[in-house]
Formats: C-alpha cells, structure tokens, sequence
C-alpha cells in the first residue's frame, strides 16, 4: 500500500496492483489545479497503469468546480488508465446529484454511486479488480477502524 495527500484537500491509497482509494476531504475546494496535481501524484505513483478508482465523497459534491468535473470525468489519461469508477456517499442528496450528472454527461469509463465500501467493491470486483488488491484494501480498513 501506498500513501499520498495534500493535507488540505484529499488523499489517496494505491492498494495492490490496481485498486486506487481516494478521500475528499469535508473542506476540501476541487478546481483543475488540484486535479491536476493529484493525477501528477497518481501517475508517478502507478506509472499510469491501468486502475479501478474508489472515491469517497461525504457532502462535498458541490465544492467541485465545473472544470474539475471533466477533466476527472473525460481526461485522456484517466479515460486511458481507469478501468471503471465508483462513488461512494453517505448522502442519499449527495448520490442523487451524482446520477444526475452522469446521466447527463456520460463519463467514458463504467462509473457508479453507491453508499458502502462493500457494494462499491463487489461493483468493482465486478468489472475486473484484482481480488489481492481488494483484499489489501480490506486488511487496511479492518485495522484502520
């Protein structure tokens, strides 16, 4: 397992091969500068593997800019490298603003929200996540709770 973060905004943990866990933080603000440097990060890290991306969003949705939303949406590199996408929100208001903007702009890789860890992996082990790096995953939340 690998670690990263910005202290102010998100962070993130690479986990086996191909699982990439990402957390927003609460206060965090998202415009395309800090986007681009989380992908700068990500891709020295895995050296632009292909991955399965889970993101834990909590009621931060709106602190995304516009911009920043399609570059994570449609970038050429992430449509390259990720496989597929879920988002994960305890807000049930949260998660509805999410399908919405999906229905409407249609990102380029298999993207789903859902609100818990379990049902996103079970998606993810779905579309092809590797399950040594969704077990690595597991052993840290276990020791992390």
């Amino acid at each position: 397992m690998r670690y990263f973060t910005d202290d102010k905004n998100y962070e993130f943990w690479i986990f086996g091969d191909d699982l990439v866990y990402t957390n927003y933080f609460d206060e965090c603000e998202i415009d395309e500068l800090i986007i681009h440097e989380l992908m700068d990060k990500l891709f020295a890290a895995n050296s632009k593997q292909p991955y399965y991306s889970l993101v834990s969003f909590k009621n931060i949705y709106g602190k995304f800019s516009q911009e920043a939303k399609e570059i994570v949406g449609n970038h050429p590199d992430l449509v390259k490298t990720k496989k597929a996408e879920v988002l994960l929100s305890n807000s049930l208001a949260v998660r509805l603003l999410i399908k919405g903007y999906l229905l409407i702009t249609r990102p380029s890789v298999p993207t789903f929200t859902c609100e818990t860890e379990k049902e996103g992996l079970e998606w993810l082990i779905s579309k092809g996540v590797s399950q040594d790096s969704v077990s690595e995953f597991l052993e840290w939340r276990k020791s992390n709770s």
